[in-house]
């Protein structure tokens, strides 16, 4: 089959009445009339309302794609962290610049935090770059 033809299969077939439906949700919400539409037959609509319908589809499927990506990165940030350091919540594993057990997760940050060795400076110590 030659580069240029297009196939109107859907690629993953489970999805194929979940985006019939998200194609009359968008119509609905651009306010295009679907009043025309006989049994799923879009010809007799304008190509530029079916290119709006279509460019909707496309942004949604966008959006949904970037939250579920960013929604995996996280959960494998969460886990890698969990690995190195611990379950969340647990300051006694963070092992970090010499804080252990005695240093609290909720300790402002613009105060100093007690520490065996003297005071670790937060933002608001002179000459801190924080």
């Amino acid at each position: 089959m030659p580069a240029s033809r297009r196939s109107r299969r859907t690629l993953v077939p489970q999805a194929r009445q979940a985006l019939e439906q998200m194609k009359w949700e968008v119509a609905s919400e651009l306010n295009i009339p679907t009043h025309d539409i006989q049994g799923g037959y879009w010809g007799d609509m304008t190509s530029r309302d079916c290119g709006s319908v279509g460019g909707g589809m496309v942004r949604r499927m966008i959006e949904a794609a970037q939250a579920s990506l960013a929604a995996t990165t996280a959960a494998g940030v969460k886990h890698g962290f969990s690995e190195v350091v611990g379950p969340w919540g647990n300051a006694s594993n963070l092992g970090v610049g010499g804080v252990g057990a005695s240093t609290p997760l909720h300790q402002p940050l613009n105060q100093s935090v007690a520490h065996p060795a003297g005071s670790i400076p937060g933002p608001n110590w002179p000459g801190s770059k924080v």
